[in-house]
């Protein structure tokens, strides 16, 4: 599956929107910079070892971001693009 900023995907019956797709320094493979609809879900503010990857376009809150290996969800653990 190609990811691409913009996208909306659903992650675990949580809706989200790409906002990052590439590497991360420090790490291996590729990742999926996301934004939670549901603010609460996130754990991140778009930032790895003080670099700044993504912002989200609606800022409710902190961290309402995530880093996703794109690998894993390539392998089924996203379902259909989300709707909205």
């Amino acid at each position: 599956m190609a990811f691409h900023v913009g996208q909306r995907l659903s992650y675990a019956g949580e809706r989200c929107t790409v906002r990052y797709v590439g590497g991360v320094a420090g790490t291996q493979g590729e990742w999926l910079g996301v934004e939670w609809d549901d603010a609460a879900r996130g754990k991140h503010a778009g930032i790895h070892s003080g670099v700044k990857y993504f912002e989200c376009k609606i800022q409710l809150q902190a961290l309402q971001s995530d880093f996703l290996f794109s690998w894993h969800c390539a392998c089924n653990r996203f379902s259909c693009p989300a709707l909205r």
